[in-house]
């Protein structure tokens, strides 16, 4: 198999957005993805004891991530949790350091996934 090839073949395997990242990682934290809310509202990810926002570290993401999550673990009666998706570790890591401080301050675990 040339470089080219496997080189393509990875990028396809590579979940391209928010949504298929839920998907992807769904198994690893043993949870049920895009679960509806009576309001007809939909936490990314929900597990026996958390509801997980999961978004990306950039373009303030990760504060929306923040109220999201909050939000939904309100709602489920569960703990409230973040994955934040990041892209590239040194850019990213000013986000995951505002989003971290945040977490650690109310309480919401925070899961940090690199998405390449």
């Amino acid at each position: 198999m040339t470089n080219a090839l496997i080189l393509l073949l990875l990028l396809a395997a590579t979940p391209a957005n928010e949504v298929e990242w839920c998907r992807h990682l769904a198994p690893k934290y043993g949870a049920e993805v895009e679960v509806r809310l009576d309001d007809g509202t939909r936490c990314d990810l929900v597990t026996e004891t958390e509801a997980i926002e999961c978004d990306w570290a950039k373009n303030g993401k990760w504060a929306e991530a923040i109220g999201q999550s909050l939000y939904y673990a309100i709602e489920l009666e569960k703990k409230p949790a973040i994955i934040l998706l990041v892209k590239d570790p040194k850019r990213d890591q000013r986000y995951v350091d505002r989003c971290r401080k945040v977490c650690d301050r109310y309480g919401i675990r925070l899961y940090v996934e690199r998405t390449r």
